[in-house]
């Protein structure tokens, strides 16, 4: 995993260096600042993943910094460094905000135990998100899918093509789509059930417009037999999944509509 921005407020030069070596020993990229003001400037700039804030910058002014630094930086953890004498200041720095304490000066143990924890903290975010757009995606093609096959059962094929064709355009992120049936014995006995975007201007005058360049001519099979055309102009994610899905279920309406003619 690609290391972690770091920020380290302090004005103590050994401090800064022991976080540092921390940072660098696990491949993470360090900022610091020994002021407020320049805290703030280089958390709005670096956008750290991270930050170890000296609650005692400033005569106490870091301990506000624990408040103000999230509002430049909002995904950054922000770990409060307090010198044992001052433990009151880590209780009100965990009431402004922050994730927890080191005591000060920190521990080398004690900085790769919470740059550790961030980073895993960091990594089950990306996954929690990669999942969540997983289930967004299976969700829409659930429910394209089940609106192709609502709308067909129902007998409403004019609205059922339609649906096929938006669905298509979508998924694939073409600029147009048109669904064709075959409604003779051979494949060019073909008419166009719909079509949207850019395809009911391309091929206006009902031909699959293959020679049409970024076009896409899919054949739709059912039973081994030819049903049907699905033509898709400039398409670029022919291979997602739910293209795949709804290319299945609009060869079978097409086939069960051929066979109940």
């Amino acid at each position: 995993m690609i290391g972690l921005r770091v920020l380290a407020a302090a004005d103590d030069v050994a401090v800064l260096r022991t976080i540092e070596r921390a940072c660098t020993a696990e491949k993470h990229a360090f900022h610091f600042a020994t002021g407020v003001a320049e805290a703030l400037a280089t958390g709005k700039n670096e956008q750290p993943a991270l930050a170890f804030v000296d609650v005692t910058l400033e005569s106490g002014a870091g301990l506000a910094l624990v408040h103000h630094l999230p509002a430049v930086c909002s995904h950054a953890v922000v770990y409060a460094l307090v010198p044992p004498p001052q433990l009151d200041l880590g209780v009100q720095a965990m009431s402004l905000g922050a994730a927890s304490i080191l005591l000060a000066p920190p521990s080398g143990d004690g900085l790769l135990l919470a740059l550790s924890e961030v980073k895993t903290r960091r990594a089950a975010a990306f996954e929690r998100t990669r999942l969540l757009a997983e289930l967004e995606a299976w969700t829409r093609r659930s429910e394209r899918v089940e609106r192709v096959a609502r709308l067909a059962v129902q007998g409403n094929r004019g609205a059922a093509a339609l649906a096929m064709a938006e669905g298509l355009a979508e998924a694939s992120r073409a600029s147009g789509a048109a669904i064709y049936v075959v409604e003779g014995d051979r494949p060019q006995d073909r008419t166009r059930l719909a079509a949207v975007g850019s395809a009911a201007m391309r091929d206006a005058q009902g031909g699959l417009g293959q020679s049409l360049e970024g076009a896409q001519l899919l054949t739709l099979a059912f039973g081994g037999k030819t049903v049907g055309y699905a033509f898709l102009d400039n398409p670029s994610g022919l291979e997602d999944d739910t293209v795949q899905a709804l290319l299945q279920i609009v060869s079978t309406v097409l086939g069960a509509w051929t066979l109940s003619r």
